[in-house]
């Protein structure tokens, strides 16, 4: 399992390195307005893909890991996430007017109505990475993602280049789509067409609480730049909250990541009987969010020169932005994690209270502070619902099986998140060589990590041996 968390991660890990290149390229190119323009665009359209995707992306994993013939679960998944996302994309289509009246940006109007073709794309595409990593072939998903964000940088530098614009920007983003669906099909063709013996309906009991966990969740994900733009931002202030939140997206993808591996790993155990193997993966799995801190911190001091190298003097109020929304997302990772345990403790339903929680604090937030300290109060309200949030998801699974993040675990990194949020207002670095210093520091840090003993001998042991036992997972995948 961390094998395979660890090969896509490297390949997940391109999206935030791709996406930080284009975004400070078209931040660069098309100035505030214009990324705030299609910041807001991509995300309205990515709001309707990723809430057809939470419908079935847990319940997909967890029925095609099980199943003896995997088949009949794919056919009846593609067939049914590609038609709801068919009359989504039409949907868009048809309302981007209204939409983008009601928004007060007449202006939206072509650019969703172009971006409404990438929906049934997606919808296409995403069935076979819930199936990829049912099946445990990491290889083949992590390979097809990272052809989709290479593909992603490439199609918008050039069709930006040429000329095209925000077109061309929305243009990039379908053609890495396409690239993405011809690569996965390499690794497993999911047919279509045909009839199948498996019926959507068996997966009705975990697919109605995850599927409302994960809308609420994705509401509250965009809920600061939608409410942000209602409450009277101008377009240039959503470009500069658009850069902070997209320098935050590294810290966001582990959650993506750890959640669909860690759930086949723990209904794998809980399957076979493992009860306290399942909560030993449990209590390891929320160490994640905090072996981040060290490395959150360090980025997070460097925050106000990355944020000039990266976006530009232009969105320099974004440095204090990105502090706020790293915190943010630290949080959000364990309740991801936890919205995960309760899953394979059978105990889905959990999950919404959780979301609830999140998104009524971050929306009365919004409502509150926005209005008084702009995108501060959106970025503040977000922190506040995330701690509320993941206290909540934290005293669930503490109650459910009793489980915990190491207190011990939990001051060493905070130590060294202190640590290394200091080190860059110790040591001021200028211009780009600010990314030499990131590089230089983030090593040490992690050998900080081994030396105070946060890693046991068997942990050692096992990081190890990946390097040999890579090349016999590989061909067993």
């Amino acid at each position: 399992m961390l094998d395979g968390g660890l090969r896509v991660f490297a390949a997940e890990a391109l999206f935030p390195v791709t996406a930080l290149i284009t975004a400070a390229f078209l931040a660069r190119r098309l100035g505030r307005d214009g990324y705030g323009l299609l910041t807001l665009s991509v995300t309205l359209v990515s709001v309707v893909q990723w809430t057809i995707s939470d419908l079935f992306a847990s319940a997909t994993v967890h029925h095609v890991s099980q199943a003896r013939d995997w088949v009949p679960v794919g056919r009846a998944v593609l067939r049914a996430h590609f038609i709801i996302a068919l009359v989504c994309g039409i949907a868009v289509a048809l309302f981007a007017g209204p939409i983008a009246t009601l928004l007060g940006q007449p202006s939206l109007e072509p650019y969703l109505r172009l971006l409404a073709i990438d929906i049934p794309l997606y919808g296409f595409v995403l069935p076979h990475r819930f199936v990829l990593t049912g099946l445990g072939r990491y290889s083949g998903q992590a390979a097809a993602m990272a052809c989709r964000w290479l593909a992603r940088l490439s199609f918008i530098v050039l069709f930006v280049q040429a000329g095209l614009s925000i077109y061309g920007a929305i243009l990039g983003l379908i053609a890495a789509t396409l690239v993405e669906i011809v690569v996965a099909r390499r690794y497993v063709r999911v047919p279509l067409l045909g009839r199948s013996q498996f019926r959507i309906q068996a997966m009705s009991p975990t697919i109605a609480p995850l599927f409302v966990f994960s809308v609420l969740m994705r509401a509250f994900a965009y809920s600061d730049i939608i409410v942000l733009t209602i409450l009277g931002a101008t377009i240039g202030q959503v470009g500069v909250y658009a850069a902070a939140a997209n320098l935050a997206i590294p810290i966001s993808l582990i959650g993506g990541v750890v959640s669909p591996i860690l759930l086949s790993g723990l209904s794998a155990s809980v399957a076979s009987g493992d009860r306290s193997g399942a909560q030993q993966m449990a209590r390891q799995s929320l160490r994640i969010a905090l072996l981040l801190l060290p490395f959150v911190g360090l980025v997070c001091g460097a925050a106000p020169e990355l944020v000039l190298v990266l976006f530009g003097p232009e969105f320099a109020d974004a440095a204090v932005l990105f502090v706020v929304l790293a915190a943010a997302a630290v949080l959000r990772i364990l309740v991801h994690c936890a919205s995960v345990i309760l899953t394979a403790a059978k105990k889905p339903a959990w999950c919404i209270p959780i979301a609830m929680l999140i998104l009524l604090a971050a929306l009365l937030g919004h409502i509150v502070l926005i209005p008084r300290l702009g995108a501060e109060g959106a970025a503040l309200s977000t922190l506040i619902a995330s701690g509320c949030a993941a206290a909540f998801a934290l005293a669930a699974i503490h109650r459910v099986w009793r489980v915990a993040p190491p207190m011990m675990s939990l001051l060493r990194c905070g130590l060294l998140g202190a640590a290394g949020y200091a080190l860059p207002q110790l040591i001021p670095i200028q211009g780009a060589w600010v990314v030499l210093q990131l590089s230089l520091t983030a090593p040490i840090l992690l050998l900080l990590l081994f030396a105070s003993r946060e890693f046991s001998q068997d942990e050692v042991v096992i990081l190890r041996s990946l390097i040999r036992l890579s090349p016999d997972i590989e061909r067993n995948s």
